[in-house]
């Protein structure tokens, strides 16, 4: 789910699905995506230009406000789980089995980078222009202090899949996964806590 203003905002899922909304979430409208494969992950540049990225390597890129989009060639065969844009022209991809890709061109054409590692690489966000997490399965995180230039791991004291984090403010960042983990970082993106729990839904 990704919203580029009050109105606009976009679905994407199974079989290559996009939905649109125009109305701020009251009505949603299916809009052609040109593939079957699933979709995972969708964020936009400005409001204009925005990605997909999903199994099989998919990246499609629009720059119509999500009027049409089109594919953008991977070199990956993977699930691709997350984008982010560090600027105007420098863009990060993460996928299943550590695939890591770069692009330097504004999303136009993407280079694979090693990490070293063969895990699941699930979400990537940063945090300045130098400062970036990735975190991923096995309890997985990596950082950058150097704009995505360098990557290290990071030891969190868990092998629970990673599935999403947010940054709270300044100082504090929170990380979700598996199992109920939930550990949190300080700015210097040095673990403070972990806490687990069991949960249960009640009908």
């Amino acid at each position: 789910l990704k919203f580029i203003d009050d109105n606009n905002g976009f679905i994407v899922g199974l079989n290559g699905g996009i939905s649109k909304t125009t109305n701020g979430g009251d009505t949603w409208a299916t809009v052609s995506s040109g593939t079957t494969s699933g979709l995972l992950a969708i964020n936009f540049l400005d409001a204009n230009t925005g990605f997909i990225t999903g199994f099989n390597g998919t990246i499609l890129k629009t720059t119509n406000s999500g009027l049409n989009w089109n594919p953008i060639t991977s070199g990956s065969t993977g699930g691709l789980r997350d984008i982010v844009f560090k600027d105007a022209n420098t863009f990060f991809i993460v996928g299943d089995y550590g695939v890591f890709l770069k692009s330097t061109d504004a999303g136009n054409t993407w280079n694979q980078i090693s990490l070293s590692t063969n895990k699941g690489l699930n979400r990537i966000k940063f945090l300045n222009s130098n400062e970036g997490i990735i975190i991923g399965s096995g309890g997985l995180l990596l950082i950058t202090s150097d704009g995505g230039e360098t990557w290290q791991n990071r030891q969190t004291i868990t092998n629970k899949i990673f599935r999403d984090f947010a940054v709270k403010d300044t100082t504090e960042i929170i990380v979700v996964g598996e199992s109920g983990a939930i550990i949190g970082f300080s700015q210097s993106i040095v673990p403070v806590e972990l806490t687990s729990f069991s949960a249960s839904v009640i009908d």
